[in-house]
């Protein structure tokens, strides 16, 4: 981590400005190679998104994205839930799975089952 930076807005400009701050800081911009990132649309976003404008930024003509895992996982459990439960939600908290959480000091787990 180069640097915690306080952004005007939430928006991939605004991201890519803080980035390219501190590796100028840094004196690494043109060792740059790529970025780690999660999947949300101000990182990812064809257009606009902090990705592709960090290429752009940076001059680079080969440049790698590394989406962080957790979120990959994320966006497949949440298509599963959409498709078989018919579940859609933007919210970390899904409903299903909150009163499974309310209720789970109730459920005897000695006595599973697989389903």
């Amino acid at each position: 981590m180069l640097s915690v930076a306080k952004l005007p807005s939430a928006t991939g400009e605004a991201q890519v400005q803080a980035i390219y701050n501190a590796l100028n800081e840094w004196d690494i911009a043109d060792k740059v190679i790529g970025m780690s990132f999660d999947t949300t649309s101000a990182n990812t976003g064809t257009d606009k998104g902090a990705c592709v404008l960090s290429k752009e930024k940076l001059e680079k003509k080969l440049f790698f994205y590394f989406a962080c895992h957790h979120h990959i996982t994320e966006l497949i459990i949440g298509k599963v839930f959409h498709i078989s439960l018919r579940i859609s939600s933007s919210s970390p908290e899904v409903p299903l799975l909150k009163r499974f959480q309310e209720y789970w000091e109730f459920i005897n787990r000695d006595k599973r089952q697989q389903a």
